[in-house]
């Protein structure tokens, strides 16, 4: 698979901390143990809520993994429960890609048969949303890319969208960025140009009320539009409050336009910066614990 359930990744790591914290040394070296030990098991500790917590909200997220350049991209090999390729259209990996490891290339289909990716199991309707994914296209103008959040048909077949499946949807059209209201396409006010990396956090929230995030305030059957960080849509509408938030679909038609597409991420909590991606986390964490454990034997070397 592209990228690990993030449950399973804790639950290993948690494994892998009690071995190295319930090694048993012989009784001579009991002082020495309980100092370095205690030491060791608080920055496991540490690592594993790092983890955790960083994961914490996590249902859904795909990052490419370590797939080779060319791949083509299934609903074997990443985390997506639907993967179509239609008329004229392709998706596979490009590694390294434009953004953090392997990305994904989408796109090619000239006419309304899409090409595109999906996830649809496990979403469980969260009241609080928020969805994530950088993106970047040399050719935004020879076509159009399609994400939105809903249930029914239009998540779980090949056509493309119907508005009444729709919770919420946003499109590129030919590089002018729209929402899906109730029956239309209207401009959110900002076009997207060729070759530039974007990050997309889309906040949604229909909790009852408002709801307070790091930076603003989210009012209740409402939705945020983050672009690079900067408040693009605020307290804009939904498609639809009745339609259960049970999937989601991006998708490319209506030219030649390809669109590299990475770090696909969806939460049930407010988030408007980057959670970073578990791998990374370990990387640095992990360091820190080894040198912490390297210090304390070179320390006991010395003073033996």
């Amino acid at each position: 698979m592209g990228n690990d359930v993030p449950s399973l990744r804790t639950g290993r790591l948690a494994i892998f901390f009690h071995n190295i914290t319930s090694r048993q040394l012989p009784a001579a070296a009991s002082t020495r143990r309980s100092e370095t030990e205690m030491r060791a098991y608080s920055a496991a500790m540490f690592l594993l809520l790092t983890v955790a917590t960083a994961e914490a909200g996590i249902i859904f997220q795909e990052t490419g993994g370590s797939l080779g350049n060319g791949t083509a991209i299934t609903s074997s090999n990443t985390s997506f429960t639907y993967v179509r390729s239609g008329t004229g259209g392709s998706i596979f990996a490009v590694n390294p890609g434009s953004f953090t490891g392997t990305s994904f290339d989408l796109g090619g289909s000239p006419g309304t048969s899409l090409t595109g990716v999906g996830w649809s199991s496990g979403f469980g309707n969260p009241l609080l949303n928020t969805v994530s994914f950088q993106l970047t296209s040399s050719n935004l103008t020879a076509g159009d890319l399609f994400f939105g959040i809903g249930s029914g048909d239009t998540f779980t077949q090949n056509s493309t969208f119907t508005t009444s499946h729709l919770s919420y949807a946003f499109q590129s059209d030919n590089g002018v960025l729209q929402r899906r209201t109730s029956s239309t396409w209207s401009d959110v006010g900002l076009s997207l140009t060729n070759s530039t990396a974007y990050e997309f956090r889309i906040l949604s929230n229909r909790s009852g009320i408002a709801q307070s995030y790091t930076g603003g305030l989210l009012a209740n059957n409402a939705i945020d539009l983050y672009v690079n960080e900067t408040l693009i849509g605020d307290d804009l509408a939904f498609t639809s409050t009745s339609v259960a938030a049970d999937a989601f679909r991006i998708y490319q038609v209506n030219g030649g336009a390809r669109f590299e597409l990475d770090n696909i991420s969806l939460s049930n909590t407010l988030d408007v910066a980057a959670v970073p991606e578990p791998s990374s986390i370990v990387a640095i964490s992990a360091a820190g614990l080894c040198a912490l454990l390297h210090r304390k034997r070179r320390k006991h070397q010395t003073t033996a």
